[in-house]
């Protein structure tokens, strides 16, 4: 099975034919394709639910219902399952290790749709707090890197990382005996909780490049979305923020097995017709523990 990752922006335009009409017939074909599903994740949900408009909140809402799909499970909880899947391997003695878990084992249904509407008020305003949240954090880490020198920065990042990985844990209720030689092989391993490291080190791009402007909220909707990235095999955003994911994959050793790109075109270029067949591919995650 193929999992494929659309932005929500890909998705509606999708659902609006207002896709290139070749881009339109590429996922039409892989709709149909019964060794694919498409991957629905929380954020997408928060983004649709994000609307005035009721009706088409519904419309979007019965559309993704209707294509083959898996849901994502929460950011938080792939963060922890992540960390425990870690630990479990850093105490294996070399032994193999299930890997971690990421998807729900109930796919929604249109009955759902009556539950993102009653919760479209509390959608809202859980927006509106994210937004404030992120104008802070922003400002406060842009202040130390204009005072700081590259590698004080660097160090900052990673010092900071490892305090990331070290509260997952704390959330994921692990008793680690061996704390700092932990959190060292999870950064030395490219394969180890790789969504934490990226959504991680993805934000702090962000705030880097944007010192003189607070990060929209759809940069860091664009930031969760890119969680996925690890567990799938196509996996699309537009394009500033799919050269920052591939940037960061590169710059601190990321595993991820998916293609990349936001023309959807191109990233299933290369496939037998519209079939995902790709032998280029590398080993996904879950063939790694």
């Amino acid at each position: 099975m193929k999992h494929i990752y659309l932005d929500t922006s890909h998705l509606l335009k999708w659902e609006n034919k207002t896709l290139r009409k070749n881009e339109i017939e590429i996922l039409n074909a892989v709709a149909a394709d019964s060794n694919c599903k498409f991957v629905i994740s929380d954020i997408h949900i928060v983004e649709i639910s994000n609307k005035s408009d009721r009706k088409q909140l519904a419309e979007d809402y019965n559309f993704i219902c209707q294509l083959p799909f898996k849901v994502l499970l929460t950011v938080f909880d792939i963060y922890k399952n992540e960390v425990i899947c870690a630990y479990k391997k850093f105490n294996s003695n070399g032994e193999k290790i299930v890997p971690p878990l990421v998807f729900e084992e109930k796919d929604l249904c249109h009955d759902d749709i009556e539950k993102v509407l009653l919760s479209y008020d509390e959608q809202q305003k859980h927006h509106n707090e994210l937004d404030q949240l992120i104008k802070i954090k922003s400002s406060e880490i842009s202040s130390i890197s204009k005072r700081a020198n590259k590698d004080v920065l660097k160090n900052i990042i990673r010092d900071s990382f490892k305090l990331r990985l070290k509260l997952v844990a704390e959330q994921s209720s692990l008793e680690i005996a061996e704390e700092g030689a932990f959190i060292d092989y999870v950064c030395g391993d490219p394969h180890l909780c790789p969504s934490l490291k990226i959504n991680f080190y993805m934000h702090m791009t962000l705030i880097k490049n944007n010192k003189t402007k607070i990060i929209s909220v759809n940069d860091w909707f664009d930031v969760l979305h890119a969680n996925a990235a690890p567990y799938v095999d196509y996996f699309s955003l537009d394009r500033e923020s799919c050269d920052r994911l591939k940037n960061v994959v590169r710059s601190h050793n990321i595993h991820i097995a998916a293609r990349i790109h936001s023309d959807l075109a191109q990233l299933f270029s290369g496939d037998s017709s519209t079939t995902i067949i790709n032998s280029n591919l590398l080993p996904a995650v879950s063939e790694l523990f």
